[in-house]
């Protein structure tokens, strides 16, 4: 709350006055966040169709907004227009051959996927930046060539690991991602349907 309210130029007190606590403002932004993003198809579609739609929408939300990786999702109750917006997922696969428990973890899973996919892609703009650092260290004094040597061998370590560039790849990750996950998802439909 202070952080918030020092950066709105307020007392941490006055943010009480419009929300009633953390959670509540934890809500809000969640929820405001949540107004950019479509309504899933209303066009009778099948789950694949409605869940790539949704996986989409959240990964495009969160690379805007990466802040919301590090929202509790277990403290952050939904304000109505997350609530909303999750009546309309579920409303979109009613009759799609998911029980209500599956379409929870698909949307389970679906969340898990952007939001491991956007860490990893962060993760690697910070080796990118350490190249940097690399860089500007190898030409600087003597006291630094130290830590220039130990970052080149941890640089080395990541790019033999097969480093991606966050910029050549991340959307092609991401739907190879969404893909497996749908398909490994319809064929344990087909095999609860057989």
């Amino acid at each position: 709350m202070r952080s918030v309210s020092s950066k709105l130029g307020l007392s941490p007190m006055a943010l009480y006055t419009y929300v009633e606590d953390a959670a509540a403002l934890r809500a809000a932004m969640l929820d405001h966040v949540v107004k950019e993003q479509p309504a899933p198809p209303l066009e009778p579609a099948g789950w694949r169709q409605v869940l790539a739609h949704v996986g989409r929408s959240w990964w495009s939300i969160s690379q805007r907004h990466p802040w919301l990786l590090d929202m509790p999702a277990d403290e952050t109750p939904p304000g109505p227009v997350t609530t909303a917006a999750l009546a309309r997922v579920y409303a979109a696969l009613e009759g799609c051959g998911l029980d209500i428990r599956q379409q929870a973890r698909a949307i389970m899973m679906l969340r898990n996927h952007v939001e491991g996919t956007l860490r990893s892609v962060l993760r690697t703009r910070s080796w990118s930046r350490l190249q940097s650092l690399e860089s500007s260290l190898a030409t600087s004094d003597a006291s630094d060539l130290t830590l220039a040597a130990d970052l080149r061998r941890l640089l080395r370590v990541v790019d033999a690991g097969g480093a991606v560039d966050p910029d050549d790849e991340l959307q092609a990750n991401f739907e190879w991602g969404l893909q497996c996950l749908l398909t490994g998802l319809g064929q344990a439909l087909d095999r609860q349907l057989r």
